[in-house]
């Protein structure tokens, strides 16, 4: 069931008034045309979105705020959500809490969902003036693994899906841990 529909912002959060709903929610990034959509933290330049990017999150009525990127991707994918069709499991609150919680911990970040990342560098490709690599916030922190992962992105040729997918493959989740396998530690590194 479609709750709303909306845009996703600068930084890369989709705000959506969900009404009275209250449950888990499943955002999915529709690119509706070929155009340029960002700019690419590995390369500077404007490009088109070309990965299936997804987010979920718990709703308790009213506006709900979540970031929607790569690692939200993974969270998503890691709770049985799917981009096209119906997910393969019920995703109820706990399931969303905790796969959040574990893709967030096997990156070494706090909150995949609430925090305000702080990319590397600004729409023009610029270096980013509010990213001060010498103490990361939680926000710097989020915005350098991204830019890690856009760096993965241009080690595959380009291609957004295929770094998202092999970090899902490369993820093992218990609870609300995640451990990345070498090979998915090594996609964040080498990006």
């Amino acid at each position: 069931t479609v709750l709303a529909t909306g845009s996703v912002g600068a930084t890369g959060t989709f705000s959506i008034n969900v009404g009275a709903y209250t449950g888990a929610i499943i955002a999915k990034l529709v690119d509706s045309n070929s155009g340029v959509d960002f700019t690419d933290e590995a390369t500077g330049q404007a490009r088109d979105m070309t990965a299936n990017l997804m987010a979920i999150g718990v709703a308790s009525t009213g506006t709900v705020t979540l970031n929607i990127n790569a690692l939200t991707t993974v969270a998503a994918m890691k709770a049985g959500a799917v981009f096209a069709g119906a997910s393969t499991a019920t995703i109820t609150a706990d399931v969303v809490t905790l796969s959040n919680t574990a893709v967030a911990s096997a990156f070494g970040l706090a909150d995949l969902i609430g925090t305000v990342v702080v990319t590397t560098i600004d729409a023009t490709g610029a270096a980013n003036a509010n990213y001060t690599p010498d103490a990361l916030s939680a926000g710097e922190k989020y915005g350098a693994i991204l830019a890690s992962l856009s760096g993965a992105d241009l080690i595959n040729g380009g291609n957004m899906q295929t770094t998202v997918d092999s970090l899902a493959n490369g993820l093992t989740v218990t609870g609300s841990t995640g451990t990345l396998s070498t090979a998915a530690l090594n996609t964040v590194i080498l990006g």
